[in-house]
């Protein structure tokens, strides 16, 4: 019995000594300031799918007329309208007041169709999501000529203190980092909205 108290005096003096980390503290010691910072988790970012908005109203025999409407985030709702190949969304806040887009307009009165996806940017409070932007795609058949591709543009839009529309970006490299720039940054609405 004697025999194991200095060896096991010895383990733990050897483990107590030594200068190893567990591998959680060397990897946050061997990042630095700028790797943590680029580790930062980024501002949180919700989806809806516009395909699956319940459908309000429907009279296909009138140019297609179709209106949905569904739950976004933090209070916002959704109303989606299409007719003669053009379409619309509405934006309802949380105190029911109504913001529409004007993306018929917008488009310039193309023919024009929505993404599935509309992209909620904002932050957490108290554990709740609370958006402040959001960001959706258009395509804009803006030439007349079938055979021609559509054009796919990002829409920017500011919530708070009042819903508009910050920016239509222009397909091109890096479209979605800049139409997300906007969304988070840009403060002034289109003219006109």
């Amino acid at each position: 019995m004697v025999r194991l108290f200095p060896t096991t005096a010895l383990l733990v003096l050897v483990a107590a000594c030594s200068q190893e980390q567990p591998p959680a503290a060397r990897e946050e010691a061997d990042a630095s300031p700028a790797a943590r910072k680029q580790a930062a988790p980024p501002d949180p970012v919700r989806y809806t799918s516009l395909d699956d908005c319940p459908l309000v109203r429907a009279v296909p025999e009138e140019a297609g007329f179709f209106e949905r409407e569904c739950a976004g985030e933090g209070g916002w709702r959704l109303r989606h309208v299409a007719s003669d190949l053009r379409e619309n969304l509405t934006l309802i806040a949380p105190d029911g007041s109504e913001h529409d887009l004007g993306l018929v307009a917008l488009a310039q009165g193309a023919f024009n169709s929505l993404g599935d996806k509309i992209e909620w940017r904002g932050s957490e409070e108290r554990g709740r999501f609370v958006p402040r932007a959001l960001i959706m795609r258009q395509q804009v058949m803006e030439n007349p000529d079938p055979a021609k591709a559509e054009r796919s543009y990002l829409i920017a839009v500011r919530l708070v203190p009042r819903a508009c529309v910050l920016a239509r970006v222009i397909p091109g490299a890096m479209q979605n980092e800049r139409a997300r720039e906007v969304a988070d940054r840009q403060e002034v609405c289109l003219s006109g909205n």
